[in-house]
């Protein structure tokens, strides 16, 4: 399972169903990069994910837009890699999941109310430090989520076991 929470900062979780994800954060490019270089690089980045994780699925949080919080230029890169990530999965023979982040933040921290977006964030790093999960940023620490959400959704018994003995060794 792959499972990716897209930005320029791609957050990437990758790890077998009942197992423990490999946590990392990409850049994908800066605030300079051109969008096209941008979608290219996204392309060839999970391109080479897939070859050499051997994953057969993907979940992926879906863009979305808030009022005050997103503007044009964002919205068009979330969507654009969205796109993006979703073409390559396809084009590999990757089955996709799909999730809005209320979703995942509900299965994966019990909640989808949090008081800001950092909040969220933060509370998506502890969950990953509490699992022994090595989460770089909180884009790697999101994927994380998402992978707990989409290893869920595809095999619900497969990944208790792991998530529980991860919780108690952690205790």
């Amino acid at each position: 399972m792959i499972a990716l929470d897209p930005a320029r900062q791609l957050g990437c979780a990758v790890g077998r169903v009942g197992g423990k994800p490999t946590l990392s954060s990409i850049k994908l490019g800066n605030a300079r990069t051109p969008d096209e270089e941008l979608f290219g690089n996204g392309a060839s980045t999970l391109d080479r994910v897939i070859r050499e994780s051997g994953a057969v699925a993907m979940a992926i949080e879906r863009p979305f837009f808030k009022e005050g919080e997103s503007n044009y230029g964002t919205t068009v890169v979330l969507h654009g890699l969205y796109g993006v990530f979703v073409g390559v999965a396809i084009m590999r023979g990757l089955r996709v999941f799909p999730v809005a982040v209320k979703t995942w933040r509900s299965v994966a921290l019990g909640t989808s109310k949090f008081a800001s977006r950092q909040a969220g964030k933060s509370a998506s790093m502890a969950l990953c430090e509490q699992l022994g999960w090595e989460a770089s940023d909180d884009n790697a620490a999101d994927a994380g989520g998402v992978w707990i959400w989409g290893t869920s959704t595809i095999a619900p018994y497969g990944v208790v076991s792991d998530l529980i003995g991860g919780l108690n060794a952690a205790l």
